[in-house]
């Protein structure tokens, strides 16, 4: 797929992550764009940073709560483990640092 294609599909992929309904739709529209979901998975209103890049580097474990206002970074891998909880409001990053592709 050439580089503004992917790019395009991945942005409008993260909004409709970002605009589903339920937690369970959140985590099902993850799962149909490429990121590994368990079973029972709860994603409520999160913001995702560099889902241009794809999701395949999200992988969540069975049973994990991704709370409200959650910030997830898919530069790099980012895993949870089964059952893992993901607290309102915080911020998960992967990489160094986060304005070197800003210059």
């Amino acid at each position: 797929m050439n580089s503004f294609f992917r790019l395009a599909y991945f942005t409008v992929a993260g909004w409709l992550v970002e605009a589903a309904f339920t937690p369970r739709l959140r985590a099902a529209a993850l799962r149909a764009f490429g990121a590994r979901v368990g079973r029972g998975v709860r994603v409520h209103r999160c913001q995702l940073m560099n889902h241009h890049l794809g999701f395949d580097h999200l992988e969540v474990g069975d049973g994990v709560f991704i709370g409200d206002g959650v910030i997830l970074d898919l530069a790099g891998p980012l895993r949870l483990g089964h059952r893992a909880t993901v607290s309102v409001r915080a911020v998960l990053l992967t990489h160094a640092d986060p304005g070197a592709s800003h210059g």
